[in-house]
């Protein structure tokens, strides 16, 4: 049989390089990485690479986007960047398939029918601008800057955003759904004022976890990850996992605790004070830098047994124990948290708890142990202080259909609180009331649930398409600022928010043309460069899409050097004086308590590959768009339901119906269920339709018949952890019984 090479293969069959001259086509060649480099297939030429930051999740990671003329064929890590090392996740990758979406909105739409009968008109963005610019200005000259919402996801609400925000006035501004874990940022805002702390993992030798999931969801997910596994391999580090669901993470801990749900605080409290009654404290910590001292948190701590936290939480007593007598002995250590802990009514508590454990043996802001942040001081790119109502974001629709919230105009960057937010029934029901809700913008690359019921949509760019600066937290304990800048020009009439705000503040005129006097983004991001005293060579940020000082060495236990962003200085376990809160208490939830036969704890989890706004990548969703209800075997033998089994789940506002998976990696009081999937809008490959398109894959989506998943958040109610202000995502008490 004659061998044939693979260019005359590729000559014979037609297929060459002419078959992939469409960008969405030539996107899904897989390309070959050296070193930060992209080498074409076809001519073994190195490609054309413009470094850029990722802005699909939170962790900002370093990128480089490669080109095949005009076209961006490849997305990979930037081996410059401090944080991800040349390292990047399938979302990242991903972000070729958001670029050339064939779903994509590539130009201004107006509703010319009723909300969500999908009529659009297409309008030029002049008259998009004039007809936004109308109603702003009418806001102020009311005086009612308030009835301008205005929801994004934090790390968006910087730069030009701000400065917009700013200068409007003070409208009322919502951020995130399900991603924003506002428990966690609140405890910790009120122990050592940051919102978060960062964990040098590559020096601890001990990671004890509390309801997370890392290897798949950690905010920071490939520059933690990649150093916890440092850790591992190379000091011999443990890894204990403390969660109801045997996550990837809980599979690759030497040890996991299947927890009650909501009951992490008393566990924690009890081991706090197996380590205070072992004298295995860090005593000069303690009195010199908390609010508290050691005499005080014996006291308290002498209440959490062991024994109590065994009961409560149904783990065994002599494995509380002896974790947390490892915990204290093997030195440096951390404790780690996630939403499994926070995202319950009682998560502002539970985080607190926890966070005690690192007190307690005084490895804070120490080598290997939870650090401040290290970032640098931006201009306009601090965060954005929100309002202090007592209202929480969730709540906040739940408000507008009583009546008793009025909203003028809502704007929603890449947001989509009709599928993000709990109820989503109700929150459906708002966006469809014109008295409501008389005038909504939403400005994303696809039609989201939510802008699907819009009076306007926007064309929205891409982060290769975009310019922006970030200096988040360093795992190296060193400072770095990040330069995101076009890849590519914009798709279609697709523009970023910057310049969005620039062209609407011109309108406006006055102060906010004063305030926002850039023809366009390049032009500010520019003026913002060189304004960084701190960067020397502003060429270098450009080339190499990052500067940090590299001759500089990690600094320690900072906080001696003018103590703890907080009103004492110390780090506030019992609270300032102005608002005493006492030490971490814990709070059993009372549903929680009397289950009955055919009861359940609802735990919604997430996947790496699926977050809720990347459902249309294809690549993403041809890993992960179907979902069952997980349940323990011994829960399945009670209840006759077998694996495949449909199972009905009924809460107090709702039910839904999927099939049953039974396993033994899951607490038995507990049903999980994946987020991100079940879309009724979002793109053909969202809601798993295959169809006919200039890109080939799309005829080609070989799970059409496995359907889309199911959306758990309509049974989930609004639930709010008053303290923290948290959604109480894990909380849900549902039956469970056969279809």
């Amino acid at each position: 049989m004659k061998k044939f090479s693979r260019r005359e293969f590729l000559r014979i069959s037609g297929i060459g390089t002419a078959a992939f001259s469409v960008p969405a086509a030539f996107a899904g060649i897989i390309p070959i990485d050296v070193h930060g480099r992209n080498v074409a297939i076809f001519n073994s030429k190195f490609r054309k690479g413009i470094h850029t930051i990722c802005d699909l999740c939170p962790a900002r990671c370093g990128v480089i986007g490669f080109l095949r003329y005009e076209d961006i064929v490849a997305i990979q890590g930037n081996p410059n960047h401090l944080n991800n090392q040349g390292k990047i996740c399938a979302r990242g990758i991903a972000g070729v398939n958001q670029v050339y979406d064939t779903d994509r909105i590539l130009h201004p739409l107006k509703r010319i029918g009723k909300r969500g009968e999908h009529k659009w008109q297409p309008i030029s963005w002049e008259q998009a601008l004039a007809e936004m610019s109308r109603r702003l200005q009418q806001i102020k000259n009311s005086k009612n800057e308030n009835q301008f919402v205005f929801q994004a996801d934090p790390h968006r609400l910087r730069g030009l955003t701000k400065r917009f925000l700013q200068a409007f006035g003070k409208p009322t501004l919502l951020t995130g759904g399900s991603y924003q874990d506002f428990n966690r940022q609140s405890a910790n805002q009120r122990m050592w004022g940051v919102d978060r702390g960062i964990a040098d993992a590559a020096n601890s030798q001990y990671f004890l976890i509390f309801g997370g999931n890392p290897f798949e969801t950690h905010p920071d997910f490939v520059q933690f990850n990649q150093r916890l596994i440092q850790a591992r391999l190379n000091k011999r580090a443990k890894l204990v996992t403390v969660d109801p669901r045997l996550s990837n993470t809980a599979g690759s801990s030497d040890e996991w605790l299947p927890i009650k749900p909501g009951t992490d605080a008393i566990v924690a409290l009890a081991m706090a004070n197996v380590i205070v009654q072992n004298q295995l404290f860090d005593e000069q910590f303690i009195n010199r830098w908390t609010d508290v001292t050691v005499n005080q948190l014996k006291s308290y701590l002498a209440q959490f047994t062991v024994e109590k936290a065994a009961e409560q939480s149904l783990l065994d007593a002599s494995k509380i124990e002896r974790i947390a007598l490892e915990f204290a002995r093997k030195q440096p250590g951390v404790t780690l948290t996630g939403g499994g802990l926070t995202n319950h009514i009682n998560g502002f508590e539970n985080e607190r708890a926890v966070m005690l454990l690192n007190i307690v043996v005084g490895n804070i802001d120490r080598r290997g142990g939870i650090c401040l942040p290290r970032s640098f001081p931006i201009p306009d790119f601090a965060p954005l202080e929100l309002s202090n109502s007592t209202m929480t974001d969730f709540e906040f629709f739940e408000t507008v259909s009583k009546n008793q919230q009025r909203v003028d105009f809502y704007f929603a960057y890449k947001n989509n609180p009709v599928y993000e937010y709990p109820n989503c029934e109700l929150t459906r029901a708002v966006f469809k009331n014109e008295q409501q809700m008389p005038y909504i913008v939403v400005m994303d690359t696809v039609m989201s649930e939510t802008a699907a019921l819009a009076d306007l949509v926007l064309p929205a760019a891409t982060f290769v398409e975009s310019w922006d600066l970030d200096s988040s937290p360093s795992y190296e304990m060193r400072p770095f600022v990040a330069l995101a800048q076009p890849v590519i020009q914009p798709q279609g009439e697709a523009r970023a928010l910057g310049d969005v705000c620039l062209q609407l503040a011109h309108r406006l005129g006055g102060a906010m043309r004063n305030r926002l006097n850039w023809e366009i983004s390049e032009a500010y991001f520019h003026s913002v460069i060189n304004r960084l005293d701190f960067v020397p060579d502003d060429e270098g940020l450009i080339k190499q899409g990052i500067w940090y000082d590299r001759e500089a060495d990690p600094v320690y236990e900072s906080y001696k050097n003018g103590g703890f962003q907080t009103k004492s200085g110390r780090f506030e376990l019992a609270g300032s004086s102005a608002e005493k809160r006492g030490l971490a208490a814990y709070r059993p939830i009372q549903e929680h308590i009397q289950l009955q036969k055919d009861e359940l704890i609802l735990l919604p989890y997430k996947v790496n590959v699926m977050r809720n706004d990347l459902a249309n990548l294809k690549w993403l969703a041809e890993i992960h768009h179907t979902n069952a209800a997980i349940i323990n075997t011994k829960t399945g033998r009670r209840l006759k339901i077998k694996t495949g089994d449909y199972v009905i789940l009924e809460s107090k506002i709702g039910k839904m119906i999927l099939k049953a998976h039974l396993t033994e990696g899951i607490q038995p009081q507990v049903v999980a269920i994946s987020e991100g999937l079940g879309h009724w809008e979002y793109g053909n490959v969202a809601r798993s339709k295959r169809f006919k398109s200039e890109d080939p894959d799309t005829n080609f989506l070989w799970w059409e018949k496995q359907g889309n998943g199911t959306h758990p958040y309509f049974i989930i109610p609004v639930a709010i952890d008053k303290s923290g202000k948290g959604q109480g995502w894990n909380d849900t008490k549902v039956r469970l019984y056969k279809a």
